[in-house]
This record gives C-alpha cells, sequence and structure tokens, in this order.
C-alpha cells in the first residue's frame, strides 16, 4: 500500500503557509512509509489527482492506494481552495472513474477534514461503493489534531500491522479530540438497507392502521 495526499487548503491557510496534508506527507516519510502529495486547488484539478493521476500512480506503483484528503468539510462534503464545495455525490464520481475498475474494491477513502466520517453517504449511494471503507472524524476538528491523529493511524497501520478499525480507535486518545472512526462501506450499506427496511415497515404499519380507523366514506 502508499498513501495519496491530495491537500486543498483554503486561501487563508495559504496565506499563513499552513499545509496539514503536507506535514503529514514529510511525517510518513521519516516513518518509512511510501507516501505521494498533491495539491488540488479546485473542483478541476481534484477530478485530475483522482480519476488520472491516481490511476496512473498506482500502476507503475503496483500497489494499492489510501486516498488521504485534507480540506474544509461539512457532512455534505468539502471544500476547496476555490472555493468550490464538492458535494459527496460529487466525489463518489470522481472515484468511480478510478482506473483500472478493480482498484476500487481496496480503497481506503481517509478524510481530513470536518465531519468527514459523512463521506460514507457515498457507499450508500452507489452499488458497488468506490472504495472499500472510509476513516474520519465524527465531529468538527482542528487541524493540528487531524493531523496528530492521522500519523498515529498511519504509524499503527504500515508499522505495527494494525487492522484500520484498531489503528482508528486510537486516534481520539492521541490527539485528545473528537471520536475518529473508520467504517466499511459493506457495514454502512447493510446498516442503511436495513433501516430504510424498518422504515418501510413502520410506515406500512401506520398506513394501516390509520385506514383502520377511518371511516369508509365520509360522515354525512
Amino acid at each position: 500500500m502508499f498513501v495519496y495526499i491530495v491537500e486543498s487548503p483554503s486561501p487563508k491557510d495559504f496565506l499563513v503557509s499552513r499545509a496539514e496534508g503536507h506535514i503529514l506527507f514529510e511525517a510518513l516519510k521519516l516513518f518509512g512509509i511510501d507516501a505521494h502529495y498533491c495539491i488540488a486547488v479546485d473542483d478541476k484539478s481534484l477530478k485530475q489527482a483522482l480519476s488520472v493521476g491516481l490511476g496512473e500512480l498506482s500502476t507503475r506503483l503496483r500497489k494499492v492506494p489510501i486516498i488521504h484528503l485534507s480540506a474544509h468539510g461539512s457532512d455534505q462534503g468539502i471544500e476547496l481552495t476555490s472555493h468550490e464545495f464538492v458535494t459527496w455525490k460529487q466525489l463518489a464520481s470522481y472515484l468511480l472513474s478510478v482506473s483500472p475498475p478493480e482498484l476500487r474494491a481496496g480503497l481506503l477513502l481517509c478524510l481530513c477534514s470536518c465531519e468527514g466520517l459523512s463521506g460514507i453517504k457515498m457507499a450508500m449511494a452507489e452499488d458497488p461503493p468506490p472504495f472499500f471503507g472510509v476513516v474520519g472524524p465524527t465531529e468538527a476538528i482542528d487541524w493540528y489534531d487531524g493531523l496528530v491523529a492521522f500519523i498515529t493511524f498511519y504509524h499503527l497501520l504500515f508499522n505495527k500491522n494494525k487492522l484500520p478499525d484498531e489503528a482508528a480507535k486510537q486516534m481520539e486518545s492521541s490527539s485528545g479530540s473528537c471520536p475518529f472512526k473508520a467504517i466499511l462501506a459493506s457495514s454502512a450499506q447493510r446498516a442503511y438497507l436495513e433501516r430504510l427496511q424498518e422504515y418501510r415497515l413502520s410506515h406500512l404499519s401506520q398506513s394501516g392502521t390509520a385506514s383502520q380507523t377511518q371511516p369508509s366514506s365520509p360522515p354525512s
């Protein structure tokens, strides 16, 4: 495996030379972890980095990538340097264009952004999902907390042979920040379909009860 870091810092981050993704890149190199770094300032360059750049790099290295996205975000998606907002649906389409297709089945997506774990929504909207799993925070985070948390995650994953969910459990304690979690796409899909089925059954039950209590014709 290797870590493919794509960073889209805000204009303010650029102004003060704050680049969480680049610091992470330097730390991973120090740890002997194969990592590659690029900046995507707008929607076009992000799409290029994911749909073309990633596939070409993976083919050349003959390794499975971990995609690490560093950007400001929310539960709806991520914001780029250009102030363009990329929704999870848009991001999923970029990931689905990664070639070869079999590469996507093993993709691990790490989102160092506020509410990054919300990116798991992409697994519920696409079948098959555009990745294997997602790692990220469940709440808003400060950039330095995210940096420390992901340095810990990659160190445990690569150098201590921990599984993604095991490594993710240590991220909160190392950063002292909000909870970080790793969720498999298949688990998210299954949970989503179960909740959807429960909702449909509940709705049908309520509809049936309502129809039984209503008169068959309006009262005279």
